[in-house]
């Protein structure tokens, strides 16, 4: 585009350049040209710019051509271009340099090409750069080759790219490498490879490495082999694998190395191999460590092999791991060791073994050391096994233990002994026991030494065993303990005796046992004791006997005890003989008894004297059961007390006598009783007396019952009581009767009653009173009854006034039947309560009366309820009103409560005279039932006159249809709304046309459906027009059809729009067709329109003009074609007019 007014002085000339030709500007001197601006070189078109000469382009300072645009460059000349200074092209715009023809760039020189700066060469297209040359190419700097787009670059020729100085081409953009050709990566020289940088090689592509050659590959630096990504590794061949030289192999990452196949892995040579760094081995994969052969793996370095970890060791097979060096294993990490299997360490040599490091062995696992052979083991150096972890060496099989030397052993440490089982200390013989210090021995747990053969436990010093620990020798099998030697066994110390349990303690023999002294028998625990066998404890000394402690003596077998001499009996002390059990009394023997002495027998606890033999007992002399305590008698069987003749229990004292209990008692037979003195009777405790059977107790005399404590009485079994005869009985006095309680009071017959007579009836307690059965209460007469307290009465219970005589409870006067319990008397059998007389219901309490069932309530007389207090007949109960007869509610109607009226039933009601229903008042109207209302005779509801009005919806639903007629019209007319729409089905059935005619129309809109559906035709019929207006949609809706189908033409013509949208099809089909005609214009129109799509041919020849005018669009669209070809003319005219 032209500049206007662009002026250059020079030489005291003054020009215009607009305005000059292109002759004058090709005649510019030199003085002018060396002055031309940017402004001035934008001012020249196309032909004044191509008529200045190559020379006259040269003369025009550098900085004017920054302002050639685009369109002025692609118009110059190829010689116009070649005169262009280095500064001159460096001074181009990059559009400017991007307009640039492939022929004007031809044109240009390296030097030129070189001044291009980056900007240009970024605006070159792609066919542009295409165009260079290959020495334009290797002009080309750093920063230009950097500017170069992907896309520029891939254009440009083999020849032009491995041009390209290796400084430029490693300053060419990560994204333009990517971009290159194969056939441009496999021009390129191995200096140029030798360039590239980490980030260049990582952004080549699997088919752009793939090109290169062997020479090509090993020309890359280290540094860029590792920037080589995973994938392009992946696909390198064998060849070039095998053409990294060791510094490319140990630039290289595990992961790289890792993408590298396994066989492809395997070929490479073992400098390659070993140059491979610790870290990328650490990488491989199983498979590529399980390629290399026994070579490759030679090959391998102290750091390779140290890095690699526990699956990559597990690749190896046993040949291989046979093959690496002994520094190689020694090489091997933790990680490492743990990848080594069973037939690994099989395939080893015993040097190779040997040469593992104390901290290798201790990284190894239970599981590799339990698979070890015995071989592998004894090839082991002490320091090699001592350094094995507790676990591990546990994991030992026996014969693999068995194979250790006794300097090994004796390497152990202490927590490895510790972790020893009973599987390896079966495997060891006494030399190697032997070869265990005191302190090892000492760790041994109690799992190991039940390991250990007898013949090895043999071999232990009494110094080891001095060593156990208490648990360790308690946890030897008794079977192991029964090897001990007696000098094995004197030389335990008593802490560890302590810990021996009683099986173990049975294992040792007797002889050893024998040779313990009273410091070892005295550690011996009771549990430990428990396990001596009868052949040791009678071969205690009497000074060990002497030692053992209560609990100890205590804890002895009744077999070991009775095993013991009578010189050993007779020198236990009291103390000793104080801790014996029943078992160990069983287990006495006359010979022992007389061993122990008067004092021994004395300190024979209860429970021991209770385990004697009953016949051993009774073998003791008079004088000595006489010494026995209270405490001794009252911890006696009953088997033994009953194996005591009479001597014997007429032998003990009164105080022992007293100490006998309810279960000793029962072992006191007949015969020893029957020599019982009174003193001796007098003697036993109530409890003992309990205990005597029922037989024992029947057997005695009168007299002797007579003579037993009223507490001996009131310990009584009632079945004991229930023994004894009306003689018995009628001995006890008062006092010994009052002892009686409710149960045995129970046990009493009828009969029994007349043997204790009144005095000892008035002398039962209440609760003894209330123990008394039914059959013993109906045995008391009205003498028996009346001499009962006031209290005995009141504790009469309601199943106990069941069974009282009738004149029993008439013979009570008004006080004492005040005090009997309201349940007593709801449970007085109807004739008594018929029996009583009036000043005695009088008498009754409110409580009392509401306690009367309806059965005794059926059976008053009118009289009896007549003179029932107010506030008696008010307490009556719903239930018990219903009882009464019908002469006794219509005579007390008046002072029934509304709970009261609400309970009679409709026999009741139905017995009403019309005058007591007419007294009834509203409230009281209003509490009947609907089952009582409908009882109600026709008089009976006429009676009730406008209070009829006052009947709920319930009741009005009870009516029948019988009592329909007892309503006038007046009554009727009178109901509200929501009495009408309670009557029943039947009742709306029976009422009259002219019942129906009194309806107002809020008692019409009153009806229900079930009442609806009720009508009869008559009683429709008789509806009036505004009694049909009065219906409302839902109550039509409701009509059968054969309700609609007889409705007159006057009461259809009386149903207006508010009705007829109620009707359904089936009512509108079950009308006439002359029907159909009457029904008024406004009430067709208000019509359904599904319903008016329901009338048949007839019905539609019948509708009227007025009738189709009046419908609307939606019934009309409503009509089937078939409907409306039914319809004339004039209807249709009617229809759309």
């Amino acid at each position: 585009m032209q500049v206007t007014s662009i002026i250059l002085r020079a030489a005291g000339q003054t020009l215009t350049v607009n305005t000059l030709t292109p002759e004058q500007v090709g005649n510019l001197s030199d003085a002018f040209l060396a002055r031309i601006t940017p402004q001035a070189i934008a001012a020249l078109g196309n032909d004044q710019l191509a008529a200045l000469t190559p020379a006259a382009i040269g003369k025009i300072q550098a900085r004017a051509w920054t302002g050639l645009s685009s369109t002025q460059a692609s118009a110059l000349g190829t010689a116009q271009l070649a005169a262009f200074g280095t500064a001159a092209i460096a001074a181009l715009q990059p559009q400017t340099v991007g307009a640039l023809g492939s022929t004007q760039l031809a044109a240009l020189a390296p030097s030129q090409v070189a001044a291009i700066p980056p900007t240009g060469i970024a605006a070159l297209s792609p066919d542009r750069i295409a165009s260079l040359s290959a020495t334009q190419a290797g002009a080309l700097g750093a920063r230009q080759v950097a500017a170069l787009r992907p896309v520029a670059a891939a254009a440009l020729s083999a020849e032009a790219l491995g041009a390209i100085g290796t400084a430029a081409l490693a300053a060419m953009q990560t994204g333009s490498i990517a971009a290159l050709g194969t056939d441009q990566i496999a021009a390129l020289s191995t200096a140029q490879l030798g360039s590239l940088t980490r980030q260049q090689t990582a952004a080549l592509k699997p088919a752009q490495v793939a090109a290169l050659g062997t020479a090509q590959i090993a020309s890359l630096s280290p540094t860029a082999t590792a920037g080589l990504r995973t994938i392009t590794v992946a696909r390198l061949s064998a060849d070039a694998l095998g053409a990294l030289s060791t510094a490319q192999l140990a630039a290289m990452e595990g992961r790289q190395l890792a993408a590298i196949a396994a066989d492809d892995l395997a070929d490479l040579s073992g400098a390659q191999l070993a140059a491979i760094s610790a870290s990328a081995m650490a990488l491989l994969t199983v498979g590529q460590m399980a390629a290399l052969g026994t070579e490759d793996l030679d090959a391998l370095t102290t750091g390779q092999i140290r890095a690699l970890g526990r699956a990559q060791v597990e690749a190896f097979s046993a040949a291989e791991v046979a093959s690496l060096e002994t520094a190689q294993l020694v090489a091997l990490s933790a990680a490492g060791m743990a990848g080594l299997e069973a037939e690994d360490f099989a395939a080893l040599s015993s040097h190779q073994l040997r040469a593992f490091t104390s901290t290798q062995m201790a990284s190894l696992r239970a599981a590799q050391v339990g698979a070890l052979s015995s071989t592998a083991i004894a090839a082991l150096r002490p320091d090699q096994v001592a350094a094995l972890s507790p676990t591990a060496l546990a994991a030992l099989s026996s014969d693999a233990f068995a194979a250790l030397g006794t300097e090994t052993l004796a390497a152990l440490r202490l927590p490895q002994i510790r972790a020893l089982g009973s599987t390896q200390m079966a495997a060891l013989g006494s030399a190697s026991l032997a070869a265990l210090s005191a302190s090892q021995v000492a760790m041994l747990g109690s799992a190991a030494l039940a390991g250990l053969s007898t013949t090895a436990v043999r071999g232990l010093t009494v110094d080891a065993l001095d060593g156990l620990s208490a648990g360790a020798l308690g946890g030897m099998p008794p079977a192991t303990l029964a090897a001990l030697s007696t000098t094995q066994v004197a030389g335990l110390l008593p802490r560890q005796l302590a810990g021996l349990g009683s099986a173990q303690v049975a294992a040792l023999a007797s002889t050893a046992i024998a040779a313990l002294t009273t410091t070892q028998v005295a550690a011996l625990s009771s549990t430990g004791i428990a396990g001596l066998s009868a052949d040791a404890a009678a071969a205690l000394s009497t000074m060990g006997l002497a030692a053992l402690g209560r609990p100890q003596i205590a804890a002895l077998s009744s077999t070991a005890f009775a095993a013991l001499t009578t010189t050993q009996i007779a020198t236990l002390t009291t103390t000793q003989i104080g801790g014996l059990t029943a078992t160990q009394g069983a287990a006495l023997t006359t010979e022992a008894l007389a061993a122990l002495g008067t004092a021994g027998l004395a300190a024979l606890p209860p429970s021991a004297l209770s385990g004697l033999l009953p016949t051993r007992l009774a073998s003791l002399s008079t004088e000595r059961l006489a010494s026995l305590s209270t405490t001794q008698i009252a911890g006696l069987t009953a088997s033994q007390v009953e194996a005591l003749d009479s001597a014997r229990i007429g032998a003990l004292t009164t105080t022992q006598l007293g100490a006998l209990t309810r279960v000793q008692a029962t072992g006191l037979t007949s015969t020893v009783l029957a020599g019982f003195s009174t003193g001796q009777w007098a003697a036993l405790s109530s409890k003992a007396v309990a205990g005597l059977s029922s037989g024992a107790i029947a057997a005695l005399d009168p007299g002797e019952v007579a003579a037993l404590s009223s507490a001996a009485i009131g310990a009584l079994r009632p079945a004991t009581l229930a023994a004894l005869g009306t003689a018995h009985l009628a001995a006890l006095n008062t006092t010994q009767v009052s002892a009686l309680d409710a149960g045995q009071a129970g046990a009493l017959a009828a009969e029994d009653m007349a043997a204790i007579g009144t005095a000892g009836l008035v002398a039962l307690s209440s609760s003894a009173i209330r123990g008394l059965s039914t059959a013993a209460i109906g045995a008391l007469d009205a003498g028996f009854l009346s001499a009962l307290s006031t209290a005995g009465l009141a504790a009469l219970t309601s199943s106990q006034g069941a069974a009282l005589q009738a004149g029993a409870v008439v013979a009570q006067g008004t006080a004492r039947l005040a005090v009997l319990a309201p349940a007593v008397i709801g449970g007085l059998q109807p004739g008594a309560v018929a029996a009583l007389a009036s000043t005695q219901l009088q008498s009754l309490g409110t409580s009392q009366v509401a306690a009367l069932g309806s059965a005794a309530l059926a059976a008053l007389s009118s009289t009896q309820v007549a003179a029932l207090s107010s506030a008696q007949f008010g307490a009556l109960s719903s239930a018990a009103i219903g009882g009464l007869d019908p002469d006794s509610v219509t005579a007390r109607l008046g002072a029934m409560t509304t709970t009261q009226v609400a309970g009679l039933v409709s026999t009741q009601v139905a017995a009403l005279g019309s005058s007591a229903v007419a007294g009834l008042a509203s409230t009281a109207l209003a509490a009947l039932g609907s089952s009582a209302i409908a009882g109600l005779s026709t008089d009976s509801l006429a009676a009730l006159g406008s209070g009829i009005t006052g009947l709920t919806s319930a009741q009005m639903r009870g009516l029948g249809s019988a009592q329909m007629a007892a309503f006038t019209t007046a009554t009727l007319g009178a109901l509200s709304a929501a009495q009408i729409g309670a009557l029943g089905y039947s009742a709306t059935r029976a009422l009259t046309t002219e019942q129906i005619g009194v309806l107002d129309t809020a008692q019409i809109a009153g009806l229900g459906t079930v009442q609806m559906l009720a009508l009869t035709t008559d009683q429709l019929g008789a509806f009036t027009t505004t009694q049909l207006r009065a219906l409302t949609t839902t109550q039509i809706a409701a009509l059968t059809t054969a309700q609609v189908a007889s409705l007159t033409t006057e009461a259809l013509a009386a149903l207006g729009p508010e009705d007829t949208p109620g009707l359904t099809t089936l009512q509108l089909q079950a009308l006439a067709p002359t029907d159909i005609g009457v029904l008024g214009a406004e009430a067709f129109a208000a019509m359904q329109p599904g319903t008016l799509a329901g009338l048949d041919h007839g019905q539609l020849a019948a509708v009227t003009t007025a009738q189709l005018a009046a419908i609307r669009a939606r019934q009309v669209a409503a009509f089937t074609q078939a409907q409306l070809q039914q319809f004339s003319e004039p209807q249709l005219a009617a229809l759309y007019g």
